[in-house]
């Protein structure tokens, strides 16, 4: 019996970790200038362990990343940045599609 209910326990711990594995964050969207209303490319999208990708002609992004999550996705934080422009950084929900305003360094 003493056998038993420590096998009981060990695979209700294995299935525990293997649920709390990692996850895939993906977060979508454009990259506007404020003062022209016109997407921007070239804008380095960027997250904190020098992952980044950077905006297509139509100011469009795609970031993907991993990470561990102990029931869900934790949010993104992605900095954005282009020369002339202030850099923003911003937090997103996985699975954020959302439109990014950067202002002209004045």
């Amino acid at each position: 019996m003493k056998f038993v209910r420590t096998k009981l326990i060990l695979l209700s711990l294995s299935a525990t970790f293997f649920a709390c594995g990692d996850c895939i964050q993906e977060v979508s969207g454009v990259v506007m200038c404020l003062k022209t209303q016109r997407p921007l490319n070239g804008v380095v999208v960027y997250q904190k362990n020098d992952d980044f990708v950077e905006t297509d002609s139509l100011g469009q992004f795609q970031y993907f990343g991993v990470s561990g999550g102990l029931f869900s996705c934790p949010d993104v934080s992605l900095g954005f940045k282009k020369k002339g422009y202030e850099m923003q950084s911003v937090e997103f929900p996985s699975g954020s599609n959302d439109t990014i305003w950067l202002n002209l360094f004045q």
